[in-house]
């Protein structure tokens, strides 16, 4: 899978997480929040209990970016403390409310010479097997919002064929006749 990233580097090319440095985040002052991206300024409980939601919405939808540790307004690099815990486990463990489990890669970033203050950058990829459902309910993304499907039965149908179209271009890639010629002669 890859990555749609917001950040670029010197030729122009997108940035991997893998490749996110701390000067990197500085660029967000530039980026606003939106359909792909979405700021946190804390890692309390209450973004905590949102981020069941926010996954589905981005997995449902085109994938995207969670920064946490960032202002929503000025978009300043507030820091979050580093948690005992790997950040990994703990997302893993908030999860346990997302069927199935949308695939996402975390980073924690920090200052040359910080030892615990950073910035914890998430990215959530576009979901193949929809739709992603977080506490009984199929969120999407609608601007820089998470919003609850309700009735909208044409858009579950939609997040369904995407998951069946997956299926289908599995099942054809399991059953390709592959000649392969063994002749070392």
């Amino acid at each position: 899978m890859k990555q749609k990233s917001i950040f670029i580097n010197a030729s122009g090319e997108m940035k991997s997480l893998n490749e996110l440095t701390y000067n990197d985040l500085k660029t967000l002052v530039d980026i606003e929040e939106g359909y792909i991206v979405e700021y946190k300024s804390t890692f309390d409980s209450s973004v905590k209990k949102k981020i069941p939601q926010i996954f589905s919405s981005f997995a449902n939808s085109e994938g995207g970016w969670l920064i946490i540790g960032v202002d929503n307004d000025t978009k300043g690099l507030l820091k979050i403390e580093k948690e005992r815990t790997d950040f990994d486990v703990t997302i893993t463990n908030l999860l346990n409310k997302v069927t199935p489990k949308p695939k996402y890669e975390c980073k924690f970033i920090k200052e040359k010479d910080e030892d615990k203050d950073g910035i914890l950058v998430i990215y959530v990829y576009k979901g193949e097997d929809t739709p992603y459902i977080a506490n009984g309910t199929v969120y999407i993304r609608s601007g820089s919002s998470k919003v609850p499907i309700t009735s909208d039965r044409a858009t579950i149908d939609t997040l369904y064929r995407r998951n069946e179209n997956l299926q289908q271009r599995k099942e054809e890639f399991s059953s390709t006749n592959m000649n392969i010629d063994y002749d070392y002669g």
